[in-house]
């Protein structure tokens, strides 16, 4: 059974209510998790910089390309965050078509291999069968709480 750090944590966060200090295990964790992450190439840290450094650039000939994904269409949610309208003047919006089945069960396994979840066949086609007719993040979401209560009851 795989250790799904954020997943659980929020978890506790939004229903124990714990909203104390970061203990220093899950501190290592993370630090652990982003370590290896670095070493296969699949982040990059740059010290020093924040998500507000970012929007006085973005007005620039030379910005850097930044990709910012939002769930729009699916969602009634108000966005209460400046950020969003603060970087709106200098966004370009390209519209995306959803993914395939196929490709959604391929983001599904790489989900699940990310999260250390072991996952039948049976259980992909219906977590597919789910994102295509809802969206991904709600197949995605069911993978994470099933690996809380798999932590729970101690099961693999």
């Amino acid at each position: 059974m795989g250790t799904d750090i954020n997943a659980r944590k929020a978890f506790l966060v939004l229903f124990a209510g714990d909203t104390g200090e970061i203990k220093p295990e899950v501190r290592n964790q993370s630090n652990a998790k982003v370590a290896k992450w670095r070493e296969e190439g699949k982040v990059e840290i740059i010290p020093g910089v924040h998500i507000l450094d970012i929007e006085p650039h973005l007005g620039n000939d030379l910005a850097p390309l930044v990709i910012m994904a939002r769930n729009g269409s699916y969602s009634r949610d108000n966005v209460p965050q400046a950020l969003w309208i603060t970087c709106g003047r200098f966004w370009s919006p390209a519209h995306c078509q959803l993914p395939a089945g196929e490709d959604m069960e391929q983001i599904i396994q790489f989900w699940c291999q990310e999260e250390d979840a072991s996952i039948i066949a049976d259980a992909t086609s219906v977590l597919t069968s789910t994102a295509t007719q809802t969206v991904l993040r709600y197949s995605l979401n069911l993978i994470s709480c099933a690996l809380i209560l798999a932590w729970k009851r101690k099961a693999k």
